[in-house]
């Protein structure tokens, strides 16, 4: 008597995981794994990931959702208000005009030992 081979469908592993099913029982979040769905042992699941269709596909659902209360969203419509006002730009104190010596070239030394 042979064991019965069952067949399942790399369009059911991926709404599976896309439903928030986990890969393993370990790893559940809460909505299940498809170790546990189809009755594997955790070795069978692994195996069955390592076809390249499935390779790097992970759960889509998540367990926490962030949600804005209104304390938060008051100061965040205040915080876009500031951000959505014009800036008033204050001009840079202009610096004083620095004065430029032009030295001849016949005063300029170029015998720089002396200063080593």
């Amino acid at each position: 008597m042979s064991t019965p081979t069952i067949q399942l469908k790399l369009s059911q592993l991926t709404s599976d995981l896309a439903k928030g099913y986990t890969r393993l029982r370990s790893q559940d979040q809460g909505w299940g794994s498809i170790e546990e769905k189809y009755a594997m042992e955790a070795w069978e699941v692994e195996r069955i990931f390592l076809h390249p269709a499935l390779k790097d596909k992970q759960t889509k659902a998540f367990r926490f959702e962030l949600v804005l209360d209104e304390e938060v969203g008051a100061n965040l419509s205040e915080f876009a208000a500031e951000i959505k006002a014009p800036v008033q730009a204050t001009p840079k104190p202009t610096p004083a005009p620095v004065s430029i010596v032009k030295v001849p070239a016949k005063e300029v030394e170029t015998d720089f030992s002396a200063l080593l």
